[in-house]
């Protein structure tokens, strides 16, 4: 597994913003990206390996080309490129996220996340089966409403909730299976006074194939 940095496009559009100057680089950046392919196609037919490779910006530019952090379409805007071409439909969808990209690596490499750290994170692969997506919360007086998307789901969904967030100071975090339901129902009502009250609640849908996360303060 390797991890490359391009770093002129983001160092440059920062200083000169739009213009021939970076047109120059990009173009730059262009051939470093070919250079590391022409390599995984080597690596591939010399060694019988198989690569993923998945290239992606961390964020877009303001108008003029120089920064970002605000809410302008082409700030809001990135991309993901990948060489596998078996998909999800997830690859497809307007929720396609940078935070994607970790359980879609852990997938094709066949790592498999400990339960706590996959209680942790955002995303869903884009590799490979997935059957729901799209997980909100909706709170109202002392209920919770789980909502999430699902693409023809046939197993049944596991709910799970935590009331403490012991994890973000390297502790652990007590989960309770509070609930299950068809996935393809979409839908589960939590009643929180059956459980200790709390201020931050955490919450995971979970499938054979897929896990959402999503975390609610009140």
């Amino acid at each position: 597994m390797s991890w490359v940095y391009l770093w002129y496009t983001d160092s440059g559009f920062h200083i000169y913003g739009d213009g021939a100057f970076m047109d120059r680089y990009v173009n730059k950046t262009d051939d470093l990206v070919g250079m590391i392919w022409e390599a995984v196609q080597y690596r591939e037919k010399k060694f019988d390996e198989e690569w993923m490779v998945i290239v992606t910006t961390d964020h877009g530019r303001g108008e003029s080309g120089h920064h970002h952090g605000g809410q302008l379409a082409r700030e809001r805007s990135v991309w993901v490129s990948t060489n596998v071409r078996a998909l999800n439909a997830q690859f497809t969808r307007p929720t396609l996220a940078l935070v994607d990209i970790l359980p879609t690596i852990c997938r094709f490499m066949d790592f498999q996340m400990p339960r706590d750290v996959a209680f942790e994170k955002d995303g869903i692969s884009f590799y490979g089966p997935t059957d729901i997506y799209e997980l909100t919360t909706h709170p109202y007086d002392n209920q919770v409403t789980l909502c999430w998307k699902g693409e023809g789901a046939k197993d049944e969904a596991v709910v799970y909730m935590a009331t403490t967030n012991a994890y973000k100071e390297g502790g652990k975090d007590n989960w309770s299976e509070i609930g299950r339901v068809k996935a393809s129902t979409g839908r589960f009502v939590v009643d929180l006074g059956k459980y200790p009250s709390s201020k931050f609640y955490k919450f995971v849908v979970k499938t054979p194939t897929t896990s959402l996360t999503r975390w609610l303060q009140k």
